[in-house]
């Protein structure tokens, strides 16, 4: 198997396997190059206008790409992210900081909620920044 290619697979019911099998035998391809050209080809599919002609029920599936990400779910993964850096950085502080008489845990506390805050605020920013750009 070549380095460069990756197998994918998916569960699907019987009858769209069925048809996938024919649709690759009809037009004489491989199930990959079908899936290759589903993906890579906006908004063009696989599927011919004969095939729908013979009364095929095909699903037509937009090119992954150009489909839009909703907006709650890009202030939920910001949100989530932000979350889980100032997660990580609180317990690695409290982990490793020093605890051998000269901090207080209200010390070590303080200094790894104030660190938790503000690496939790540098992730949601950087977050928020690469999902909304344009």
């Amino acid at each position: 198997m070549s380095e460069l290619t990756k197998v994918i697979s998916a569960r699907v019911p019987i009858d769209v396997a069925n048809m996938f099998d024919a649709i690759a035998k009809e037009k004489g391809v491989t199930k990959s190059s079908i899936l290759v050209d589903a993906l890579t080809q906006a908004p063009n599919t696989s599927v011919n206008a004969s095939m729908l002609a013979k009364g095929g029920k095909v699903a037509v599936i937009p090119k992954l790409a150009t489909t839009p990400f909703p907006d709650e779910l890009k202030g939920l993964l910001s949100i989530g992210g932000g979350l889980g850096t100032g997660l990580i950085v609180y317990n690695v502080l409290e982990a490793f900081l020093p605890d051998d008489g000269r901090w207080t845990d209200e010390k070590r506390n303080a200094i790894s909620t104030l660190g938790a805050t503000a690496a939790g605020l540098l992730g949601f920013l950087t977050i928020d920044s690469f999902v909304n750009k344009k």
